[in-house]
């Protein structure tokens, strides 16, 4: 099944290289960024609360869901084109209620 995950960034929401920051506006804010990813990288968010409280939804370039994930992850990626979401929603409607700000990070 193939998604459209091309969500525009709002004013506020930045890369800068491998971090991601930004701000839910809405209760089903999402935000796309588009990154180069190869190899094992770890991904894992930061909000305004102990735990992530966010969802990071990573697609191939084929628009395929490959990982999704509240917490902190580890994958190894084929060379490819990938679209990171972030979203205070996942990709089955399951959704954080309060969290306003987020930041990710790709390394290494």
């Amino acid at each position: 099944q193939l998604f459209n995950v091309n969500h525009p960034l709002e004013p506020g929401d930045t890369r800068e290289g491998t971090i991601l920051r930004g701000n839910f506006n809405a209760a089903r804010d999402r935000d796309s960024y588009q990154l180069s990813l190869v190899g094992t990288k770890t991904i894992s968010g930061q909000s305004e609360f102990s735990n992530q409280a966010f969802f990071i939804l990573v697609y191939d370039s084929g628009k395929r869901l490959v990982h999704s994930s509240d917490t902190a992850f580890t994958r190894d990626f084929s060379l490819d084109q990938y679209t990171v979401v972030v979203s205070p929603c996942d990709e089955n409607g399951l959704c954080y209620q309060s969290t306003k700000t987020y930041q990710v990070s790709i390394s290494p």
